[in-house]
């Protein structure tokens, strides 16, 4: 579940913050346009797992308007405070 996103355009059905994690190729999560960054999404899980690493599947269109230039990822097993 996304617990929060600094910025999602809703506008278009396909780019909410909940798409980050969805599966589905054809969707993404986007930012509105001209919001600063850096940007932060906050995903729960729902219980504790072990992670041992993040796939990012950038978008593959032309003139793609912008993708992760740099990431960093936290994790913990208290609320997150954003």
């Amino acid at each position: 579940i996304v617990n929060y996103a600094d910025s999602e355009d809703v506008s278009h059905v396909n780019c909410s913050a909940d798409k980050i994690f969805d599966l589905q190729e054809s969707t993404y999560w986007s930012t509105t346009k001209d919001t600063p960054y850096p940007h932060a999404v906050v995903i729960d899980l729902g219980s504790t797992h072990t992670l041992t690493g993040i796939q990012y599947l950038p978008r593959m269109e032309s003139e793609v308007p912008g993708g992760i230039k740099d990431f960093k990822v936290y994790v913990k097993s208290k609320t997150f405070n954003y």
